[in-house]
C-alpha cells in the first residue's frame, strides 16, 4: 500500500500556524481542523487546506487556560472539549474558542483526574 502525501502546513514555533509539541487533532463537523498545540499552551483552528482561522489559551489554571493540552475533540453540534492534563480537567468550548465550562480536579476519585490524555 502506498500514501500519497497531498500537504502540510506548520513549523516549529510560538508564531499563529507554528507548532511547538502538537499532541492531538479534530476535525469539526465542517471539515476545519483544530490543534492541541500543547508548547505553547493553546488551541489552534484551520480550514482543512491549513488556512490558519485563530487560537485560543494561554498557560495557566483559569478557565479558558491551559497547562497541557493533551488531547482535543468535536462533538457532533461543533462543541470543542480539551482535555488539560497537568490541570487534570477537561474544558468545554464553543467552535469559535468562547468558554463554556470545564469539570474535574485533581485525585482519584468519582469526577476526579490524573493528568487525564485522552
Amino acid at each position: 500500500m502506498t500514501y500519497k502525501f497531498l500537504f502540510k502546513w506548520g513549523s516549529q514555533g510560538g508564531a499563529f500556524g507554528s507548532f511547538n509539541n502538537p499532541r492531538a487533532v479534530a476535525l469539526d463537523p465542517s471539515g476545519n481542523v483544530f490543534v492541541a498545540d500543547g508548547g505553547n499552551k493553546r488551541i489552534q483552528k484551520f480550514r482543512n487546506n491549513g488556512t490558519f482561522i485563530h487560537a485560543w489559551g494561554t498557560n495557566g489554571s483559569e478557565n479558558g487556560q491551559f497547562r497541557s493540552p493533551t488531547a482535543v475533540a468535536v462533538d457532533r453540534s461543533g462543541f470543542v472539549y480539551v482535555t488539560d492534563g497537568v490541570n487534570n480537567r477537561i474544558q468545554k468550548f464553543r467552535n469559535d474558542g468562547t468558554f463554556l465550562r470545564t469539570w474535574g480536579q485533581s485525585g482519584n476519585e468519582v469526577e476526579q483526574f490524573n493528568e487525564p490524555e485522552g
